[in-house]
């Protein structure tokens, strides 16, 4: 675990100030309940319901961001 954080560190101290970082490490069958997770990570709001639709708000949330950038 030492060495994985500190790449991140490394990476994440390279990046521009107006970078959004995200890091998932779990990708168990219970994604969708990360999925809520890295939404409030990135202080998504989103009321929706179901897996489908809050991994949308996420690529959305990318998609803009990246417009944006």
């Amino acid at each position: 675990m030492a060495r994985e954080t500190a790449l991140i560190r490394s990476l994440r101290d390279k990046l521009r100030a107006d970078c959004e970082v995200g890091l998932i490490t779990n990708t168990h069958s219970t994604f969708g309940n990360l999925l809520t997770c890295v939404l409030a990570g990135f202080k998504i709001e989103s009321t929706a319901s179901n897996k489908a639709k809050r991994y949308q708000a996420f690529v959305d949330f990318i998609t803009l961001t990246n417009e944006l950038s």
